[in-house]
């Protein structure tokens, strides 16, 4: 299939879903909302059509944000893979669990990881009636009773650290492939395999309440010496190598389409089993996209690793018919954490009193009908321990980082410090800051 072929079959799969009207209706007091929480790693803020890109093709996810809401100011609360995680799936800032960056090296891979002793999602919607499932790349730990079955998953298939070989499965050559605590030998591109057992866990479940959690370990570079970016032949071909000459953007590229085309299957699958109107659906990237790796988080400064808005800033899309706003831009700032917020919130169970959760629900914000939940966002990050210490505050339209004071209205990019020109503001918005670090 050539990238024409391609747009106009998914045009029309994408003309035909926004041309259905979405009915109205509440979850039933028996039955919670299903929600699937999809999850790109290392994708740049551009890099999908919605959000302006000039090269990628994704029209699934394009789709999605017709029909739900396409999130400009959504950030996660660490620019690396681990901390996201941490941060979704307790609803807390990573740094409360002592999780503030990622898990990089073999040996800390197959560790504890996430402390045991936080709660996460999966174990908490049990008391919903839900079953839960995580497809794809873990990256919390992976030491006996660190591992997603351990810690409340029904299911697991994927692999335990950051990265894969998207063909071979390995870790710089072990075998790394799970389901559940077992290894397993599967052929296949590792996008199509995480899209399959997503496919297979909904129809299994479809008569009950699900969580599916699917970080995807697209469009991330493989684990492997060559560090090649990956994808197959078919979306290589809709980058022509004449147009697209730098094979890592290429490849990227490639990679980001397939995973979208996975994603549009999982869609479809909820349309075929009549879910759609009752499945909360999410997706967002982990952190910002990586320069040398074909990432582009255009118009913002930055990239992965750092707490600039290319970092921490990253494409987020929520629908949820009837309850959030169709064809809608929300230029709210919240975070990831707000996700566990809204999913408790949505399968009518409260937040965890004996721990602070700092997430809350967006769900008014989503629907259009109320501003952020947040007054103030929060950032820390120190890569390794070794680099300067990252920080960031964001309030309103002003960002405070290390670098200066920023008005992300007039100034994306943050390019003019405006501290001396606002003292005042600065130093409010350097003692808050302060202030939040004092009681972690």
């Amino acid at each position: 299939m050539n990238r024409r072929q391609f747009i106009r079959g998914c045009g029309h799969l994408a003309a035909a879903s926004m041309a259905a009207p979405w009915i109205a209706r509440a979850s039933s007091a028996s039955r919670p909302p299903n929600i699937l929480l999809i999850v790109s790693d290392d994708q740049g803020y551009e890099d999908l059509g919605c959000y302006g890109s000039p090269d990628v093709l994704s029209p699934r996810l394009d789709a999605l944000a017709a029909e739900g809401v396409r999130c400009t100011d959504f950030y996660v609360t660490s620019p690396v893979c681990t901390p996201t995680r941490v941060g979704l799936l307790t609803g807390r800032h990573p740094q409360r669990c002592g999780m503030g960056d990622t898990i990089l090296f073999q040996q800390t891979n197959y560790g504890i990881g996430m402390p045991r002793s936080e709660i996460i999602l999966p174990r908490l919607l049990k008391d919903r009636g839900y079953v839960s499932g995580c497809f794809g790349k873990w990256h919390l730990g992976w030491a006996p009773g660190s591992r997603p079955v351990d810690r409340g998953f029904d299911d697991f298939f994927g692999c335990p650290p950051g990265a894969i070989d998207f063909y071979d499965h390995t870790y710089y050559g072990d075998p790394d492939l799970y389901r559940g605590n077992q290894p397993v030998r599967r052929e296949g591109y590792i996008t199509d395999l995480i899209t399959d057992e997503t496919i297979a866990f909904i129809e299994r479940n479809r008569r009950r309440p699900f969580f599916a959690f699917v970080p995807h370990v697209a469009p991330h570079y493989p684990a492997n010496d060559d560090r090649v970016m990956q994808a197959p032949q078919e979306f290589l071909d809709m980058y022509p190598a004449s147009e697209y000459p730098d094979a890592m953007r290429r490849g990227y590229l490639a990679a980001t389409t397939s995973m979208d085309a996975g994603i549009g299957r999982i869609l479809d699958t909820l349309d075929h089993l009549d879910l759609a109107e009752d499945t909360l659906v999410i997706f967002m990237s982990d952190n910002g996209g990586e320069y040398i790796y074909g990432g582009s988080n255009r118009p913002l400064r930055g990239q992965k690793r750092d707490l600039e808005e290319g970092g921490i800033r990253v494409p987020c899309i929520a629908r949820w018919p009837g309850h959030t706003a169709e064809g809608h831009t929300c230029a709210e700032p919240f975070m990831q954490i707000d996700f566990f917020a809204m999913a408790l919130a949505a399968a009518g169970l409260p937040v965890p009193s004996d721990r602070i959760i700092d997430g809350r629900d967006p769900t008014p914000m989503l629907a259009g009908t109320a501003a952020s939940p947040h007054e103030s966002l929060y950032f820390r990050y120190r890569h390794g321990g070794n680099q300067t210490q990252q920080w960031a505050i964001r309030k309103g339209r002003y960002k405070r980082t290390r670098r200066g004071l920023f008005d992300l209205e007039a100034d994306i990019h943050e390019d003019v410090n405006l501290a001396a020109s606002l003292p005042q503001l600065d130093q409010s918005l350097q003692s808050e800051y302060n202030a939040w670090v004092a009681q972690l």
